[in-house]
């Protein structure tokens, strides 16, 4: 191997020993214009490279900042959830509410009959007990006054 490669160069010394002069310059104008367009193109390929890396880091705080988002979109649905569950109990309870209303309503209504009722038999029933009650004792009264007048004259 060594001394194909020595013999490379030993071909390309006595190849350039061939060459003339102006054909040595035309050689090494090619070989800076080459120089030069690879070093453009490196450059171009640095500053491609330099713009890649910026957009992947730009891209990485993209996805950083959807990921937050996402995140908090997560926590606001969960919340949402717990809301409409509480909802959904404070709908329960004010049902079960409307119905004890329901129910105090209907025990009003019922009272205010029993108090007619009540009323109504008191007129009927009671007042004329009450009136013999006390006529009987109207003339047991009263005779219980004469007699004590009668005595004390």
């Amino acid at each position: 191997m060594e001394r194909s490669v020595n013999q490379t160069v030993s071909d390309t010394n006595i190849s350039d020993k061939m060459l003339s002069n102006n054909q040595v310059k035309l050689l090494s104008n090619e070989d800076s214009e080459k120089t030069l367009f690879l070093d453009d193109l490196e450059t171009r390929y640095d500053d491609l490279e330099t713009q890649y890396d910026d957009l992947e880091t730009r891209y990485d705080d993209l996805d950083t900042r959807y990921d937050d988002l996402e995140t908090r979109y997560d926590d606001l649905e969960t919340r949402y959830d717990n809301l409409e569950t509480r909802y959904d109990g404070l709908e329960t309870r004010y049902d079960g509410l409307e119905g004890l209303e329901t129910r105090y309503d209907d025990l009003e209504t019922r009272y205010d009959d029993f108090e007619t009722q009540y009323d109504d038999l008191e007129t009927r029933l009671l007042r004329p007990l009450i009136e013999k009650y006390i006529a009987a004792h109207s003339v047991v009264l009263d005779a219980y006054v004469a007699a004590k007048l009668e005595i004390s004259l």
